[in-house]
Formats: structure tokens, sequence, C-alpha cells
């Protein structure tokens, strides 16, 4: 759900503008979309002690099944809200591939702690 102009072409900054949450979710209209796990770079996988996956999601139910998964993992879920605030993580935000502990990415979302 990373959307990159050299393998997707110009619709990539038409994506990050909407936010690639909303615009991954016009194509499969009627699923339980969660954007999750983006924010990670194949190094972070090794050692994912305390690294915040900010989730974000329309459906309460599958956005704990992700933050589930993520715990379960050893990230620190940050359920970040609903899906249109995805766009808050997408590629060349703070938070993006940045390895932020789940306090510092919900500090820099301005998520309530314990989310």
């Amino acid at each position: 759900t990373n959307p990159r102009e050299d393998r997707d072409g110009p619709i990539t900054n038409e994506w990050l503008e909407m936010g690639t949450g909303l615009a991954m979710a016009q194509y499969i209209p009627g699923a339980r979309m969660v954007k999750a796990f983006n924010t990670l770079g194949a190094p972070m996988l090794q050692n994912p002690q305390g690294i915040g996956i900010p989730i974000a999601g329309d459906d309460p139910q599958a956005r704990e099944t992700v933050a589930t998964l993520a715990r379960d993992a050893g990230f620190d879920p940050v359920i970040v809200g609903p899906l249109a605030r995805a766009r808050e993580f997408d590629r060349g935000t703070d938070v993006w591939v940045s390895g932020m502990s789940g306090d510092e990415v919900r500090a820099s979302l301005n998520v309530q702690p314990g989310r």
C-alpha cells in the first residue's frame, strides 16, 4: 500500500494526495480495509520490540484484529482512527519508516495514550 511512481506511474501523486488508505479502498468497495505495517522498513523486522505500528480503518473490529497481529509480532499497535487518517502515516510523513516507538508515534500523530 505504498505507491511508488517508478512502479505505479503518475497516479502515485493522486493516491498520496487522497491518502493511500482511501485510494486503495475505492477499488475494493465493501471491504473492511485497514492500513497498517506500511511504515516499516525491512531491517525493522529483525527487532520489532517497541516499534509503533499506526493503524487506521473504519471498522473497529477489523482495526482490533490488526492490532492483535501487530502485538503478536512484537510491535506496539497505535490505533489512529478512521481510514481517512491513514494519510498521516503515508510515505513522506514523520512516522514513515522512522522506527519510532509506540509512544513517539502517538505523540507525532496526536493519539491518546492507550490506543
